[in-house]
């Protein structure tokens, strides 16, 4: 991550709120170090230039970039995949409750709690991925459903892309909220520094989904409706119509709004259906956060918290929204209708699959890998080595425990 560090200097703050309505003269300068990669850097700008405007009876927020060691730092940016590091190494501290509850989503909120404690600010998420299809051949029913997705684009002589061969979307059957759960997986790091997993992914409701679910895509895949991940070029695919929906990310955003333009549409994952009941698919999310150095004084502590406050209000993630793209925590935003009105396709797709995801840096680590992997290439081609779906989960999710 490319970070470079702020210096923080703030007129008396004390233990005063930034919501005190009382006017302070000034008498002192308490500094404050922060990491934060360039682009946060120029939302704090953005930020305080703004508060120093509009609170002059208040202290004000002077900014210079002159420290380099994170250690050093007080108020540290990070993103949810290092917090356990920072935590087990004992680099934050915690955070009182009150400032967190209530004040942000559910995932983001999750992404910082550990053992019952909370460890940042959380600032922005992404929900890793979610459906766009090509509104041409699809409404926005018919997308809620991965059997007509599939039912639609074969009838068309169409493709879609789900590259259920990779453990990272063949997870999403099973994090079904209706099947093992979005808490169906976590992993802890044991003594010896090795993960160890709480995980029921081979229990009597993952076999009933994981058979339902290879027999549902093989033939699609067989006959080439299904597609993984191609050699070929997607764009023009995407372009000239060959591929009509596909499981992506935020990354490409952009790039299909150039390709498809007034044809684009998004959505969260769509359901599957079993015995007349329908299955959402889950996902999994990330988020930035802020944290405290717990090496901190107490005067710089009540700094940085009440900073990290302002960073993570309504306005400022407004401001970060504005620019960098990212999409804010707050969810006082997440119930403002005219802010989703303003949002791409894909970014009200991101925030409406968020309450389908898990924090992927409490859920997985680098041996889900190749424990997922064969089972998603199960579901595509319904090779269990001779084994029943039951005895297949069970000796895959054993290699995890």
């Amino acid at each position: 991550m490319n970070k470079k560090p702020i210096l923080l200097i703030v007129s008396l703050l004390g233990g005063l709120s930034l919501s005190s309505c009382e006017r302070i003269k000034p008498v002192e300068t308490v500094k404050i170090d922060v990491w934060a990669p360039k682009n946060e850097e120029q939302v704090i700008n953005a930020v305080i230039e703004d508060w120093n405007s509009s609170h002059n009876e208040k202290y004000q927020f002077k900014v210079s970039f002159d420290v380099e060691d994170i250690e050093k730092s007080t108020l540290i940016y990070s993103n949810s995949y290092n917090l356990r590091e920072l935590i087990s190494n004992k680099q934050i501290s915690s955070i009182e409750e009150k400032f967190i509850k209530d004040k942000f989503t559910d995932i983001s909120i999750d992404s910082v709690n550990y053992n019952g404690l909370y460890y940042g600010y959380p600032i922005s998420f992404d929900s890793s991925y979610y459906l766009y299809y090509n509104n041409k051949y699809f409404d926005s029913k018919e997308v809620e459903s991965l059997e007509k997705i599939l039912r639609i684009a074969k009838k068309n002589n169409k493709q879609v892309l789900f590259d259920i061969s990779n453990a990272y979307y063949a997870a999403s059957f099973l994090l079904s909220p209706q099947a093992c759960g979005l808490d169906s997986i976590r992993y802890e790091i044991n003594s010896e520094g090795k993960a160890k997993y709480d995980i029921n992914w081979d229990n009597e409701t993952a076999v009933k989904v994981s058979t339902y679910i290879s027999s549902l895509l093989t033939p699609y895949y067989i006959d080439g409706t299904l597609m993984m991940m191609p050699s070929f070029n997607i764009d023009s695919n995407i372009r000239y119509e060959k591929i009509i929906a596909l499981v992506s990310s935020s990354t490409y955003d952009d790039k299909y709004m150039e390709l498809l333009g007034d044809n684009l549409s998004a959505d969260k994952l769509p359901t599957y259906n079993i015995d007349k009941k329908e299955y959402q698919l889950g996902s999994f999310s990330s988020t930035s956060v802020y944290c405290i150095n717990s090496n901190a004084s107490n005067e710089e502590i009540k700094t940085a918290n009440a900073l990290a406050q302002l960073l993570t209000n309504k306005e400022s993630q407004l401001i970060r929204y504005q620019e960098n793209k990212e999409l804010p925590t707050n969810q006082k935003i997440h119930n403002d209708k005219g802010f989703l009105k303003e949002l791409t396709a894909g970014e009200r797709a991101n925030i409406l699959q968020s309450e389908y995801s898990c924090v992927q840096a409490k859920s997985i680590e680098d041996k889900f890998w190749e424990v997922v992997n064969p089972i998603g290439n199960a579901y595509i081609n319904s090779n269990l080595n001779g084994l029943t779906w039951s005895d297949f989960l069970k000796n895959q999710i054993e290699l995890l425990r």
